[in-house]
Order: structure tokens, then sequence, then C-alpha cells
């Protein structure tokens, strides 16, 4: 007898409490990060494309570390609409969640894991610290926790396929399998996680003839998968795969794989990863160790082994990947970066949860006081979220306090966006919170280059009598700029409305040494926009500061930033043959006027210094 179709009504009583669960967790995982989720590093070069180009081919196909993601850089465009409001990024990161989660649920009903195990299987994943660490950068949240959803999507549509023997399911998972590239390259990875499924948990009882069996009789949907992913990985290598990186030895790729195994992929289902690395002999005797209790599982209940295969696989497949991945280097701080980072910890957490909670413990004697009361599976589920929560909260606290700093200094700018915006006033930049652009993003955080991402168009004014700085956390402050002592040339080739040729040097000063931040106040006439190129130090052999900037056309004054730690001497010059008449110039440095009319010090990230008569 074949079992009948649920109706509308019983449908919707099966589906309220399970939508329940799933809104529940990502409203406590939207909790944890409600104050913490940021902006940083790849967002803001992605804010700024969105800026420049708009809804274009430039910005739906931007290659970012080789990640193609139209998805992605949609939403960019979107927020970026917003001046970064972290409400909208919120947003989306809450959309992605509760899609992973939906498809996380889906796929274990069709493996057909009963309530009270997939009610485990989500919390185990909704609260994983993985998830948050996923969630709490927005370029993460877009197109890791996406690339989750529609792996795992593409998985569960190919078992509803496989056990109803319906092809539109196959249909289905072959469009989702085709159009997860428009989330990232990863759920190229739903091909082999399908026929694992099949064989590994759907089967996991059956013989393995009748498995091989099975597997020929599906031949043609898996042959359309096979056929699409050479495809896609034809695609990659021309157009997202970038040519002359490096890529790891296979010495680094099974360190960097030891170490994630045994001290933060495995860990992190209890939300305890490690804070620092552990010894390698302790990371043998680990990895002995799980080995070991694996064998037990699978020796004493039939059906064990296939989960534990099954995630043993995927954690294979995922982090095999590093051996293709340019970021990590044979070096111990690269080896440890890796396999320290959560965003790839995700990846496995998802099919290490399914497979877990496929697990069955050896049978015991039957016990004289019956079965166990369902309250207290109930307890026990509910004692195992309180304690995720809590050991995520904590781990989100000390790992990302930096970035949740950051997250408040650009909430305070934001909140006084009329204020530094204002034509009444110059800002002089100085830069933002270090967490918000590290390594090559650093260029980002200064002022000149973020401020006009939460407030289009913006660009610091001429000099005028009101100058204002932005200290570190993220306040107006009024501002007085003073000379650095020492000698101003000016070549006034341009002035005489003859064009000074391209590379001519039109303003040299040689100063005293200054290790504040420092700028240069150049009054000039220009009849159109012109390019400079400003060099500091250009007499030492290492130059720190060597950048271009746009000067607008007009009579003006204009302050522009030193980009070097310990100026000494700086030199002024046009790119191009475009007239330009330097009339003076001169060196600053920047201090913060206090309300009593004393100053301070600055360095180049607002930080206030010692209280002073102003000079």
């Amino acid at each position: 007898m074949t079992a009948q179709p649920r109706t509308a009504p019983a449908r919707l009583r099966v589906g309220l409490p399970w939508t329940g669960l799933v809104l529940l967790l990502a409203a406590a995982q939207l909790a944890l990060l409600w104050r913490r989720f940021y902006y940083g590093n790849d967002d803001l070069l992605q804010f700024e494309v969105a800026q420049r180009a708009g809804l274009s081919w430039e910005m739906l196909s931007l290659n970012v570390f080789q990640h193609v993601a139209p998805y992605n850089r949609l939403a960019h465009l979107l927020v970026s609409l917003t001046g970064m409001s972290p409400v909208a990024g919120l947003a989306f990161m809450t959309l992605n969640l509760v899609a992973t989660l939906f498809c996380c649920l889906w796929f274990m009903t069709e493996l057909g894991l009963s309530t009270r195990r997939r009610v485990l299987g989500l919390v185990l994943i909704g609260l994983s610290v993985s998830v948050s660490e996923s969630g709490i950068w927005f370029d993460t949240s877009m197109h890791i926790l996406s690339a989750l959803a529609v792996t795992t999507a593409v998985c569960a549509a190919h078992v509803r396929g496989v056990r109803t023997g319906s092809r539109r399911w196959h249909v289905v998972a072959f469009v989702l399998f085709v159009g997860g590239q428009l989330f990232q390259e990863r759920p190229i990875f739903a091909l082999p996680l399908a026929l694992l499924a099949d064989v590994l948990l759907l089967w996991r009882t059956v013989p393995w003839a009748e498995r091989l069996r099975r597997l020929w009789a599906i031949r043609w949907p898996i042959a359309s998968l096979v056929l699409a992913a050479a495809a896609i990985a034809v695609w990659l290598q021309a157009f997202v795969v970038q040519p002359g990186g490096t890529t790891p030895s296979w010495e680094a790729t099974g360190r960097t794989m030891l170490l994630a195994l045994t001290d933060y992929v495995l860990p992190s289902v209890a939300n305890l990863p490690r804070s620092s690395p552990s010894p390698w002999t302790v990371q043998l005797v680990i990895l002995g160790g799980v080995l070991a209790v694996g064998l037990l599982l699978a020796v004493l209940r039939r059906g064990n082994a296939g989960p534990l295969l099954f995630a043993t696989a995927a954690f294979l497949l995922y982090y095999g990947f590093l051996k293709l991945s340019p970021l990590l280097i044979d070096t111990p701080a690269s080896i440890a970066g890796n396999a320290e980072r959560l965003h790839y910890v995700v990846y496995v957490t998802v099919p290490l949860v399914i497979a877990l909670v496929h697990l069955r413990v050896p049978s015991i004697r039957r016990r004289p006081a019956g079965p166990w009361p369902r309250w207290l599976g109930a307890v026990l589920v509910v004692g195992l979220a309180v304690h995720l929560a809590v050991a995520g909260n904590a781990y989100l606290g000390r790992q990302w306090a930096q970035t949740t700093e950051a997250r408040a200094y650009l909430d305070a700018v934001r909140a006084d966006a009329d204020e530094w915006s204002s034509d009444d006033v110059t800002l002089i930049p100085l830069s933002a919170h270090p967490a918000l652009g590290t390594s090559w993003a650093v260029g980002y955080v200064r002022h000149d280059k973020l401020l006009p991402l939460v407030v289009r168009g913006f660009t610091p004014q001429d000099l005028g009598p009101e100058p204002v700085i932005i200290d570190d956390t993220g306040a107006v402050r009024p501002a007085r700029l003073v000379t650095v002592p020492g000698r101003v040339t000016l070549d006034r080739g341009g002035c005489g409305g003859s064009r000074a040729p391209a590379g001519e040097v039109l303003a040299r000063a040689d100063v005293a040494r200054t290790r504040e931040p420092a700028f240069l106040v150049v009054q000039y006439r220009a009849p159109q926009d012109v390019e400079v190129q400003v060099v500091t130090d250009p007499g030492r052999g290492d130059q720190e500061g060597y950048f271009r900037r746009d000067l607008p056309g007009g009579e003006r004054t204009r302050v522009v930033p030193l980009v070097d730690p310990d100026v000494r001497g700086v030199a002024l010059s046009t790119v191009g043959d475009g007239p330009l008449c330097v009339e003076r110039a001169r060196v600053v440095r920047v201090l913060a006027v206090d309300d009593d009319g004393r100053c301070r010090e600055v360095d180049r990230l607002g930080h206030l210094g010692d209280r002073f008569r102003c000079p």
C-alpha cells in the first residue's frame, strides 16, 4: 500500500514546527552577531567597484581571490546604496542562514532521519561557531552560507529523485547544480557529496552489490551532473583561476589538514575550537583516538561505517582542495592560519553533523525501568543549545574582539556622517580601525577611500578655517594643522599659461623628520582636473610613499595625505601634461583640539596623546 500524500492542513501542521525551529536558531545567531557583524577587506573592494561601475558586467563578474559570484556582487551593490548599513548586511546574512538551515533540514528528511535526529542536527548546525564565524563577516556570509545552502539543496533534490524515482527531482538537482555557480565555485562538490550520500547514507545497510546496481540504475542523472561539472571546471580554469599562482606542497597541505581536523573541525562540533595549535604529537594522538573510536563504532553497530566514511570523505574533499589554494604557503604561520579558519571548517561541519546524527550506539540490554521519558530528550537538546550558544559567544568575544571594535567605530562614523561631510568643515583624512582592512586591503581604510563608501560622492573640501578629524572611536574632533619646519622649493613652470612637462617636479619639500601622520597642503591653480604623483623621501632607496591623486580644477587649497610613517622629504609632479600652477606648498602635521583649547598629538589611527598647550 502506498502512502497517501498529505493534505494542505497536514503539511501545515508538520511544517510550522520546523519553520519555528529554523527561525529560532537563526534568531539566536542574529543575537550573537548583532553587534559583531562587520564589513572589511573584500567587502571594501566590492563596495568601491559597485559605486564606480554600478549594475554592470564588470561588477557582476568581478573576480575576488578566484571567486566569481554574481549573487554576492549583487548583494554588495545593494548594500552599497545604504552607505554600508549593518542592518542591510545582516538581513542578507540571515536570509542565507535560513536558506542553509532549511536545505539541511530537507536533506536530512530525504535521508529518512527521525524527528529527534533532525532536531539534533539542526541545533548542531544552526548554533555552530563555524556558522557564526561565516556569518560575522558580510563577504563570507554571502558566498559561504549561500554555497552551503545550494550544495545541500542539490544533494536533497538528488536523493529525493533516487527515493521516488521521479525524473523531475533529478532535473531540479541539475538546475540547482549549474545555478550554484552564481553563488561560488564550491557547489561543484555537491556531485561527489550526493553520490556519497546515496552509497554511504541512504543505502548504508544495503549490500555493496545492490548499491552498485542502484547506482547503475541512475546512471543518466549522474552522467548529466558529471558533464555539467566538467563544463564548470573548464570554465573555472579558463575564466576564474588566475594564472601564475603558487600552490602549497603536499607536506604543507597534510600538516594543515591534520591540525585543522584535531584542533578545529572536531572541537567545533561542540563549539570548543582550540585557542592555539597543539603540538604535532598531540595531534597524532588525537587522530589515533578518533580512528580507534570510529573503528569501534563501525564494528559494534551495523550501518555506522557508512556515515563515518561519509564524514571522512567530506573532510578529505574540502580540505584536500587546499592543495590548489594560493592562500596556503609552506610556512608555520600560514599552516596555522589556514587550519584555524572556521570559514573552512563550516564546509565540513554540515556533512559531519549529518553523518553524526546517523550513528547508532551499540545495543544495550533492555532496561527494566522502560524507555526514556520524552521530556528528557527535549531537556538534553535544550541543554546542548544553551551550551553551544554560551561557548559560541565566548569564542566570538575572544577571537573577534578587534572586528567588534571596528564595527563600533564604523557605527560611530556613520552616525556622525552629517558632521564630517558638511561643507562647513574640512576633514583631515586619517585611517579607520585597522581591523576593517588588513594585508592587501590596508589602503581601503584610509578615510579618503573609506568615507566615500559611507557617503556616496564624498570628498574632502578645500582647506577652510574649520579642519576636523575622526579619532579612533569614530568621533569627530576639531583639529589644527601645524607646519613642519623645513625648506620648500617650487617650480612655477606651469604658472605662466604654459604646460609643465609631464613628470617635472613642481614642488619639493625637505622637512624635519616627523613620525606623526603628515600632509602636504598645496595651494594651486589648474584650468581642469589634473592627476599628480606624490613621492615621499625621493632620495631614499626604499620609498614608503608613492601614490597618485586627482586634484580638481580651479583655484584651490587641498590637503594631500602623505602615506608614509616617516616623512623627511616630498616631491610633487604631474602625471600627464595637464597645466598646474603650484603657488604654495607646505608639509603639516595634525593635532586634535579639546574643548578647552588644548591640543593632543594624533597618530594615523586617530589615537590621542597627552594634552599640551597648542603651538
